[in-house]
């Protein structure tokens, strides 16, 4: 009604004078709806069991600390007596920050709703023992309307909205309190609620404290990880597998693939994109994989928040494969938080778009990323010096490019040393490794091996230190004429001509 309305009224022209008030109402409800819908898709994650528990060692006390923190301009607006008391300075606890910081702050919209002016918040933590487990109890505490008695069972339902909630401070959807629950269960924490009609009400979230054995064993895990092997090449092998889908379409529109649990979002952007691209959909994250893996399509889009394998995930399944990490991935998301932003870029996602993206914005960033592709594959064939930063973004990519380039250079003078000698080298196969370079340089492994012989040997002629026939065999040619014939198909002019105007 909030946006339908405004929006009528606006079209129709029958608004003359103070149409940014209209602007303003419709942004901020726009806002509470892209927040109502983040919360029902991660609830939908959460019932759906995909979304993964990212834990770490948190200080609580500071934890909690920085969350409240945010509540106090909201409180003095309101004239509520605001404050967090802890009982300890320290507690150490294995905790999802991003997911608790929901927790906190659902608890405490809910308090603040409820609550009327003059009114009194409190978070507190204390420290208890309970059998053998020490525990940190977080209790947020109000002194608003309360629930009555035969409500309490319901609160948690999602969608439940008291029969008293006219006599809330502001409006709610019944969502906040339905995540708040699934979050503490997804950490296998318990949450409590205590309430009077007419004094308040209190939830109590019980978390476990991390003993000093524990927190040793979680440093020693940390310390013993090796976080170096970027590069895995040693994987199964088809020597059959079928050319690129992207190979069919070198002299015409690039391939995109599109992946989308939403048939009418699927078919909007096929529409939009297929005059100018090739256009793959899939229905969802695993589906995605399959066709990434038989297609290579030149860039991907994704959405985020999928039943199954989020966008995330399925991103970095895309980025920590050798075979397919050169390819760009777009990620698009109603979560507009910068947060998810930061979590969709550490996952190695090109670029980051908001729902409702602009087409325009979309297209441009589509054209930039398959540009920036080309260029780096129309710079390695100008320049004479290569290196793994020129050839690639992305660290796998360096790090493989820079294991091909040592493996020549280690076998720079061999005249017999081939693409299958370099494939055995990097323990893949030929095909495999056809591909990777294809995509990177558009080089098969042969001709990758031929035009860096050429090109050291260019680099060799620049510095002057050796003559043409000795360069012929430093880069591992059979004899000076097959050199000097190589190197003037190459550059288009003869070795002795090159090192004149260099």
């Amino acid at each position: 009604m909030l946006i339908k309305g405004p929006l009528e009224e606006l079209i129709s022209g029958r608004i003359k004078e103070n149409k940014s008030q209209y602007y303003n109402l419709l942004l901020r409800n726009t806002e509470k709806l892209q927040q109502l819908i983040d919360q029902l898709l991660e609830l939908s994650q959460l019932e759906a069991e995909s979304i993964p528990l990212k834990t770490e060692t948190q200080n609580l006390v500071k934890l909690i600390k920085t969350f409240t923190d945010s509540f106090t301009a909201l409180a003095e607006r309101n004239n509520i007596k605001f404050s967090f008391n802890s009982a300890v300075d320290f507690v150490s606890v294995l905790i999802d920050k991003d997911k608790f910081e929901k927790i906190i702050n659902n608890l405490l919209s809910n308090a603040f709703k409820f609550t009327p002016i003059g009114g009194i918040i409190t978070v507190d933590l204390s420290i208890e023992k309970k059998s053998d487990l020490d525990i940190a109890k977080v209790s947020v505490t109000d002194t608003g309307i309360g629930i009555p008695k035969e409500q309490l069972s319901k609160i948690f339902d999602r969608f439940y909205q008291g029969e008293d909630s006219s006599k809330r401070v502001a409006g709610g959807s019944g969502i906040g309190l339905a995540l708040v629950k699934e979050l503490v269960l997804l950490h296998k924490w318990e949450i409590t609620v205590n309430s009077s009609e007419g004094e308040g009400t209190e939830f109590v979230i019980t978390v476990p404290i991390l003993k000093d054995y524990e927190l040793e064993k979680l440093s020693e895990e940390k310390n013993n990880f090796n976080g170096d092997a970027i590069v895995a090449l040693n994987i199964d092998d088809n020597e059959n597998s079928f050319e690129p889908a992207s190979a069919k379409y070198q002299n015409e529109k690039p391939l995109i693939l599109f992946v989308e649990d939403t048939p009418d979002v699927r078919n909007y952007v096929n529409d939009i994109l297929n005059t100018d691209y090739n256009v793959l959909l899939a229905e969802d994250a695993e589906a995605g994989l399959d066709i990434v893996q038989h297609s290579l399509p030149d860039l991907i889009i994704s959405d985020v928040m999928m039943p199954g394998m989020d966008g995330f995930q399925f991103c970095k399944k895309i980025k920590t494969d050798w075979k397919t990490s050169h390819i760009p991935v777009i990620l698009l998301t109603a979560k507009a938080t910068q947060q998810s932003k930061i979590e969709g870029l550490e996952t190695g996602a090109d670029v980051y778009l908001t729902k409702p993206f602009n087409f325009t914005e979309l297209s441009i960033c589509i054209k930039n990323l398959i540009t920036q592709r080309k260029h780096l594959r129309e710079k390695f064939g100008k320049e004479i010096l290569i290196t793994p930063e020129s050839l690639s973004t992305n660290s796998m990519d360096k790090e493989l490019v820079k294991k091909i380039i040592d493996t020549i250079e280690k076998n720079l003078m061999n005249e017999s040393f081939t693409s299958d000698n370099l494939a055995h080298e990097l323990f893949v196969s030929r095909s495999q490794l056809n591909r990777k370079l294809q995509a990177i340089t558009n080089l098969g492994p042969g001709e990758f091996i031929r035009t860096y012989k050429l090109k050291r040997a260019a680099q060799m002629i620049v510095e002057n230190k050796l003559s043409i026939t000795q360069i012929a065999y430093e880069v591992g040619f059979g004899s000076p004429a097959q050199f000097t014939r190589a190197f003037q198909k190459h550059f288009s002019c003869l070795p002795s001509e090159f090192r004149q105007s260099n």
